[in-house]
Parts: C-alpha cells; sequence; structure tokens
C-alpha cells in the first residue's frame, strides 16, 4: 500500500482521479479502493518527513 501511495502522491493528476472515484487501483480489492479514495477525500495531509522517506 506505501508504495501505491507514494505513486499516487507523486502523480497529482491521478489524486484528483481517486478522489473522484473515477480510478482503481489494480492489485486492490473493492474496500481497499474505497479507503484510498475516502483517504485521499478527507484531504489527510501526509507529513512532508513520510513522503521524504518514502522516496528513499
Amino acid at each position: 500500500m506505501q508504495e501505491i501511495i507514494q505513486y499516487i502522491m507523486e502523480n497529482p493528476d491521478l489524486i484528483e482521479k481517486v478522489k473522484a472515484g473515477t480510478v482503481q487501483m489494480v492489485g486492490l480489492t473493492i474496500e481497499e479502493n474505497e479507503l484510498l479514495r475516502e483517504v485521499f477525500q478527507s484531504n489527510t495531509i501526509v507529513d512532508a518527513a513520510i513522503r521524504k522517506a518514502w522516496r528513499n
């Protein structure tokens, strides 16, 4: 899941599609895709330090 979130964070256009529910991530269940959409819709802020750590 970490890799998926990292990929989405690196592709801002994809963030909007996830929020709108117009895309689903391959390899995730319906429930996991729904949870991912809810997290991005809630505008949960991912700490910059975590983002940096994920990139390394």
